[in-house]
């Protein structure tokens, strides 16, 4: 028996070598014994373990009675066999829980016991923390630190109660090492039984030495297989190397150079910095083994190939070794993007691509790894689901409390913080998770969001009259609610609940309204949980109240939902067994079961003739001919190494120590060397606020060395061009228009169009159709902004802030569109006539949520009279003792029908006024009004008031010469529904009252300042958005300077002062 070290840099050729041994041994047993006893394969992940268990399958047409195991459980496994029993083991952290809360610990080590001690917030879960975290570091000291932990022990133990004054002179109570060996000897003491993982390797190492136990040995495990590791411990190997004294022991390993296994050391400079754990693999493997090479044949002669050649000849990178061709083959792609959802997006876009191409590409063949699933998950969904080329996809890793699952439904209930006062947006969220809004009913979300923001519900279940608050609380919202269901009025009515009114809301009458009640019924459901949570109980309790109230009352679930719920009440009941009796406030309660429920047992799964996207660890060294990896951020990848300031491990480094960076960059060498085909790297490489360069990885930057190295001095900038691309931050960018190459979509284009290069090309951005109807009030605001109305109304692109959150806290200032409502209402009421409206009014809009409560509701009153006081009185000397009335007009101008009602008019005159101090926008609207009144043979002034109260008049024009400028207006407008108009009324401004010479080039200026932003005014996103798709390009200036002068001559006509 001896050890056999298989060597490849095709993990394809392992798997055949495996297979056939497998295959040997079992046309070779001649015994009943051997024939039925399982093959034992050591696997590193669970994806590798996946993709084995296919392949072998695939290979020998079954595979069957097999075992794959970790390191760890191999060790177990020998040693319940010879010992007769398993080993003892005991859950560390609640021990540990219970002895950091010991007495004598905390008299022992005060200053360690100061963390969590009672004065500080969450005193018992920092508690629990730290003992999670001294649980895994004397795990990790059994198996990397055996010699300092057998060298505790043989300390004489101190009695667990013994006092701080008895310690022996010399030993300080900060010293890590005195209270973590404290700890230790007394998790021992109080648990005699224990049997910890370097006692087990001892006595291991003592029976594998003795032949007597031989036999023993070969009837439990006659072979052992290691495959596809490249992490290796000395604790294991010591092992290991008896075992191969007794039994086959045969390592099937990826090295990517040939001479790696005899020189130990790489010469190549990448593999040197990303393969620092290759050489302490290397040190670590058995001294008496034998070495099989099993080279295949090399890559091809494509980009990627060449790399993977120099990589597997250890050769030092040298100009010459690429040529310029090479560059632009797309087998080694790197793009960066300016968001997640783009990486997505243009992932997608290379796959369908290389599809379309006719790469003989399947799904299958595509596995794609994330440093970070939680954040890609969801945009892949979305992508992939909706994409116009349907590729089917599976996401494994992500966490339960992320996932559909009855897991990540209690973890949301569990999360809920009733201490934030049931604030609306939190309380509504919950219902974003499915099971939960299944098991009440209800169906339209959304309209539960804008029924609570109209019924201005912002927190609180009851709140105080005194303060007004009661009128933003759940209470005051439901009987909003249940007054519009009884009582057809908008009358205020006396509410039975205090001296106050009620406002009866309309929209309760409405069948959706349902839904409201239903949200009732899920409030009264949190208000129960949120009051068991303020009590202590033991797990067993917890548990019953997660499983049996929240579970059953508030998640929904089925029959395909059982292998979960087994899976979640084992993980209760073992729990359970650990704490026992106890007691445990409810924070630490869900700590515990939310490390426990966010586990997933498919993070190494993948499904057949799928793009696999999994975590990058379980993903690690598969081979196929399309390797993606995602999210290759500077600030993300690799991990850093950060430790525990009182980490052992970290005060003398051994060679093997856990290195999350040198494991990261392993693997990233380990998916170069497995891309067969293709390697595609994407990257966030922009800022979305201020386009700014954000550096990739670093491993990213050692690629792009290497490869600049490898082409002629001269050439190497076009690795930036030809290799790595940087994405607009838009998928309907006009970039995508064919001409590069590089920069192709599918997602927004049609397929069946095409460039000559074969890509998708994207259509004429112009509306479908043109309206043959439109509102006078859209004419007008398209001459307000003509970008943002042909992106809002034609192509449906709206740039403002994201949908808000419901708001959590009552009003304490107003917003813009809230002030412009309280000074228009203002300007037209008389301040002392009408005093009683003005309090009527202001008291609604409060109740309604447009204005502040108690005092502060005064105050912004005030406020606004002091700055529309000019205002106010100019527009009473105008309108006073006149009669208000309003014209609906319909008139045909250009080939379209305008409808449309026009108020303020006032004995034959058109009267209007803005509140706003940008004057020019209120009245290119006013113009426009008053046009459309002409054409209809309206013969009266517009008299328009700014907010200083200054007057300006606009005398009537004849109708027929009305009509004739109305007719160019709606030529304009039809223009600006089939194409983007390169004009803004800023700019349209500037030029009316420009020097004829140099206007244009004010033009251009004051149009970049809006697109770019100054310190004065923060950037339009529209204007942004048509400057970098060229719409203000040179070659548009002729166009643009005759719209301009169009423009200024319908638009901005000087009014009379």
């Amino acid at each position: 028996m001896a050890a056999v070290i298989y060597i490849s840099d095709q993990l394809e050729i392992l798997c055949g070598k495996l297979a056939q041994n497998i295959a040997r041994t079992e046309d070779d047993s001649d015994t009943s014994e051997t024939v039925f006893l399982p093959e034992i394969l050591i696997t590193q992940t669970a994806g590798m373990e996946s993709w084995l268990s296919t392949e072998l399958a695939r290979r020998n047409g079954v595979f069957a009675n097999f075992r794959f195991l970790k390191q760890d459980q191999l060790l177990e496994e020998i040693y319940s066999g010879l010992y007769g029993k398993k080993r003892y083991t005991t859950n560390m952290r609640p021990a540990l829980y219970e002895l950091l809360g010991s007495e004598s610990f905390i008299t022992r080590f005060p200053d360690i016991a100061a963390y969590y001690s009672k004065e500080k917030h969450n005193s018992q879960l920092r508690r629990m923390q730290l003992a999670g975290k001294m649980a895994d570091l004397f795990d990790q000291y059994q198996v990397y630190r055996t010699d300092m932990m057998s060298a505790w022990e043989a300390i004489p133990a101190s009695p667990p109660d013994r006092r701080k004054e008895t310690i022996p002179a010399g030993r300080q109570d900060t010293d890590h090492e005195a209270w973590q060996r404290w700890l230790w000897n007394s998790l021992r003491k109080n648990h005699t039984w224990f049997c910890p993982k370097h006692q087990m390797q001892a006595w291991l190492l003592e029976k594998l030495e003795d032949p007597q136990n031989w036999p023993a040995v070969r009837e439990m495990v006659p072979r052992v297989s290691l495959f596809g590791l490249s992490i290796f411990t000395t604790f294991h190997n010591q092992v290991l190397e008896k075992l191969a004294r007794i039994i086959d022991v045969d390592y099937y390993l990826v090295f990517p150079s040939e001479q790696f296994i005899e020189n130990k050391s790489f010469t190549n400079p990448l593999s040197a910095s990303l393969g620092v754990k290759y050489a302490e693999m290397a040190a670590m493997l058995p001294r008496e083994c034998e070495v099989v090479p099993l080279w295949g044949q090399y890559s091809g002669e494509t980009l990627l190939g060449k790399l993977r050649n120099t990589l597997r000849r250890d050769q030092v990178p040298l100009p010459g070794m690429l040529r310029e061709n090479d560059l632009g083959d797309g087998t080694l792609v790197i793009n960066a993007c300016y968001t997640p959802v783009r990486e997505v997006e243009v992932f997608y876009n290379y796959i369908v691509a290389l599809m379309q191409d006719g790469a003989g590409l399947k799904p299958d063949d595509v596995l794609v790894l994330l440093p970070d699933v939680e954040t890609y998950a969801p945009y892949v969904k979305a992508v992939f689901g909706n994409g116009p080329y349907p590729i089917p996809f599976f996401i494994g890793g992500e966490s339960f409390d992320r996932q559909d699952s009855v897991a990540g439904a209690l973890m949301t209930l569990m999360d809920f913080d009733a201490l934030d006062d049931f604030t609306a947006e939190e309380l509504v969220s919950l219902l974003e998770t499915k099971r939960i809004r299944q098991k009440y009913g209800i169906t339209d979300l959304q309209y539960l969001r804008d029924a609570i923001e109209a019924l201005n519900i912002r927190f609180g279940l009851e709140n105080r009259v005194e303060d007004d608050t009661r009128f933003v609380s759940w209470q005051y919202g439901f009987e909003k609610i249940m007054m519009g269901f009884t009582i057809l009025t908008r009358q205020p009515i006396s509410s039975s609940h205090g001296n106050y009114t009620v406002l009866p809301w309309s929209e309760a009458e409405t069948s959706a309204a349902y839904d409201l009640l239903r949200l009732k019924a899920f409030l009264d459901d949190l208000t129960d949980y949120a009051q068991t949570k303020t009590e202590e109980y033991t797990f067993g309790k917890w548990k019953t109240f997660l499983l049996e109230e929240v579970l059953e009352r508030s998640v929904a679930y089925s029959f395909p939902d059982d292998m979960e719920l087994d899976c979640i009440y084992h993980r209760m009941e073992t729990l359970e067994r650990s704490y026992g009796e106890t007691p445990l406030s409810y924070n630490i309660f869900r700590h515990l079961v939310a490390e426990s429920l966010v586990t997933d047992s498919r993070s190494g799964m993948y499904l057949p003739g799928c793009v696999t996207f999994l975590p990058i660890i379980p993903g690690r060294g598969i081979p196929k001919r399309v390797i993606a990896i995602l999210g290759l951020n500077g600030n993300v990848f690799p991990r850093k190494d950060t430790s525990l300031g009182f980490d052992l491990l970290q005060k003398e480094p051994r060679l093997g120590d856990r290195s999350k960076k040198d494991n990261d960059k392993l693997v990233f060498l380990e998916s170069l060397v497995a891309s067969r085909d293709y390697l595609y790297i994407s990257y966030i490489g922009r800022g979305i606020k201020e386009n700014d360069v954000l550096p990739p990885s670093i491993v990213i930057d050692e690629l792009a060395e290497t490869l600049e190295s490898m082409v002629p001095e001269g050439s190497r900038e076009l690795i930036r061009c030809g290799i790595q691309q940087v994405h607009p931050l838009h998928g309907f960018s006009s970039r995508y228009d064919g001409k590069d190459p590089h920069l192709f979509t599918y997602l927004f284009y049609d397929l069946s169009k095409s460039s000559e290069q074969g890509k998708a090309v994207p259509p004429d951005m112009a509306g479908d159709t043109i309206p043959e109807t439109v509102r006078l009030e859209d004419v007008a605001h398209f001459f307000a902004h003509p970008l943002e109305w042909y992106y809002q109304n034609i192509l449906g692109i709206r740039y403002e802030d994201p949908r808000q959150p419901l708001p959590e806290c009552e009003i304490f200032d107003l917003d813009n569109l809230q002030q412009w409502e309280l000074k228009t209402f203002l300007t037209q009421t008389d301040p002392v006539g009408e005093q009683e409206l003005i309090v009527a009014w202001t008291d609604q809009a409060m109740k309604e949520g447009n204005m502040p409560l108690a005092r502060i509701k005064d105050l912004k009153v005030k406020e606004a009279q002091r700055e529309i006081e000019n205002l106010q009185k100019a527009w009473h000397e105008l309108t006073g003792g006149k009669t208000k009335e309003s014209c609906p007009l319909e008139v045909v101008a250009g080939n379209m029908m305008i409808k449309g009602t026009v108020a303020n008019l006032f004995e034959g005159s058109l009267y209007d006024f803005t509140v706003s101090k940008n004057t020019l926008k209120h009245q290119v609207k006013t113009k426009i009004r008053h046009l459309a009144l002409c054409a209809c043979g309206f013969s009266g002034p517009a008299v328009f008031l700014d907010l200083q109260g200054k007057q300006y008049r606009m005398p009537a024009i004849e109708k027929n010469l009305a009509m004739e400028q109305l007719s160019r207006i709606m030529g304009l407008f039809r223009q600006g529904c089939e194409k983007r108009l390169p004009i803004t009324l800023k700019a349209a401004s500037v030029y009316s009252s420009g020097n004829p010479e140099d206007r244009m080039k004010k033009v251009l200026k004051q149009l970049k300042t809006e697109a770019e932003g100054s310190y004065q005014s923060e950037a339009d996103p529209y204007v942004a958005i048509a400057w970098e798709e060229g719409v203000f390009a040179p070659d548009q200036h002729e166009v643009m300077e005759q719209i301009m002068k169009e423009f200024s001559e319908l638009i901005l006509t000087p009014w009379e002062t």
